[in-house]
């Protein structure tokens, strides 16, 4: 009888000094110990939790999953308000002023004006009490629908090199991924500061006390790239990520991104805006939303911590990327874009539903008056152009992770769609479908995921 009483206390102080070793292992990093994992991976030399930029070393392949985002429990709050702007530049020309079309500003006015509208906006976006909001695709810098740049299969005409010329002068030049985050505040530069267009993006985000997400034109040397940024109105730049794939005819203009800055930001966010709470009612709004709320004025606002991704236009159709984006257990999924068929807003319900997450696409929506007179249109022959002519037709939305349309689809106008959600709900929506959890098969299916991310 002594005997087992022994044995049991030795197998007890066992499992507690197991325990002990693996808490250790786990405040050091050293996940290996008692099998819990690989470990994970070093902390990086440029920037916060990101890797050193490893912009033309191979990335090295890893046969699992990506680790999944972890925030730190502080907030408890679980509520907040959140916004899609429908909108688009004030003009998109593609090309040079001439003495019979001297209608394009110069790049700089040109530029000045999209910040200014990107101003009203924000600050339209925090008066319906939201303290998130997220942009369409290439909403500085313009989408120039229609455009040909003059190529065709095994020929480039001179015109449609100006035309590209033009193009490139209305994008704005970015830090590396590596260096974010960047402070709201960047050191005076000795010479003319090359970010100057960033620096006023973060301090409207910060006048406005709105975390959003927005689609940019990036110049990087001769090369553009359909960029997304994700801007913190008390840390600056936070993320930073080009388009994979640009599709069809884009991959004339646009470069293909790299993986860096495809992780989902554990970012901390306020769940409203204090002394703001008339939301513009929207048609088609949902039960499952709070859509108008006129006795706000003096509601509560606290801290809510939310994991954001962002995926531009028909990167959304790459299932792997979606699967990644998952796996780091992502509810706030920002799908800016310039599409605006119907059918769009099937595919953003279905990766609601697939993700059980809160899903905010924002469309541009432009007309023949945002073009300059001589940008190409689908006109027939003998037809004038008509300034209230659509040109990209919106379908900006908020989906539920239940697939409910909370907001939009907004078409016909640019406009402000705000709801309140729980970001409690992709948590119950979990219970039956975990796409990345119980209702995965890891043992048959697996995802490999490149470093560097």
């Amino acid at each position: 009888m002594d005997y087992h009483c022994e044995y049991s206390r030795m197998v007890l102080l066992h499992c507690i000094a197991l325990y002990c070793i693996a808490l250790l292992g786990a405040e050091l990093g050293l996940s290996t110990v008692v099998g819990l994992g690989p470990p994970p991976p070093p902390r990086p030399a440029c920037g916060p939790g990101r890797t050193v930029c490893r912009l033309s070393a191979a990335p090295t392949p890893v046969s699992r999953l990506p680790s999944p985002v972890h925030c730190h429990r502080t907030a408890r709050m679980s509520r907040l308000r959140i916004s899609v702007v429908q909108a688009c530049p004030p003009l998109t020309p593609t090309s040079t002023p001439t003495p019979t079309a001297p209608d394009s500003p110069s790049p700089d006015k040109l530029l000045a004006l999209t910040l200014n509208k990107l101003d009203a906006l924000l600050a339209d976006v925090a008066a319906q009490g939201s303290a998130f909001a997220v942009f369409p695709e290439a909403f500085i810098g313009g989408y120039p629908k229609y455009s040909t740049f003059g190529a065709s299969i095994g020929d480039r005409q001179p015109a449609g090199r100006s035309e590209y010329a033009a193009y490139h002068s209305l994008a704005i030049p970015l830090p590396p991924t590596c260096a974010l985050p960047v402070p709201l505040s960047l050191p005076s530069p000795t010479s003319p500061n090359p970010y100057a267009a960033l620096q006023r993006i973060l301090r409207l985000s910060q006048k406005h006390n709105v975390y959003f997400v927005i689609g940019v034109i990036e110049r990087d040397g001769g090369t553009l790239y359909c960029t997304l940024l994700s801007v913190d109105p008390a840390h600056g730049l936070v993320g930073k990520r080009r388009k994979l794939v640009p599709t069809a005819a884009e991959r004339v203009v646009w470069g293909m991104g790299q993986a860096e800055g495809l992780g989902v930001l554990c970012r901390t966010l306020q769940s409203g805006q204090a002394g703001r709470g008339v939301l513009e009612k929207v048609d088609g709004a949902a039960s499952g939303a709070q859509a108008v709320d006129g006795d706000a004025e003096k509601r509560a606002v606290g801290q809510v911590e939310a994991r954001i991704s962002a995926a531009v236009c028909w990167e959304n159709y790459m299932p792997l990327l979606r699967t990644h984006f998952y796996a780091q257990h992502v509810q706030l999924y920002c799908a800016p874009t310039v599409d605006a068929r119907p059918a769009w807003l099937h595919t953003m319900c279905h990766i609601a539903l697939e993700g059980r997450c809160f899903v905010l696409s924002a469309c541009q929506f432009s007309t023949q008056a945002n073009y300059s007179s001589t940008h190409p249109l689908p006109l027939a022959e003998g037809e004038e152009r008509d300034p209230e002519g659509i040109v990209i037709a919106g379908g900006s939305c908020i989906i539920s992770p239940a697939g409910e349309v909370l907001a939009g689809p907004l078409r016909g106008r640019e406009g402000v769609l705000t709801v309140e959600v729980d970001l409690e709900e992709c948590t119950r929506g979990k219970m039956d479908l975990d796409v990345v959890g119980h209702y995965a098969r890891p043992d048959i299916f697996r995802l490999t995921v490149s470093a560097g991310l």
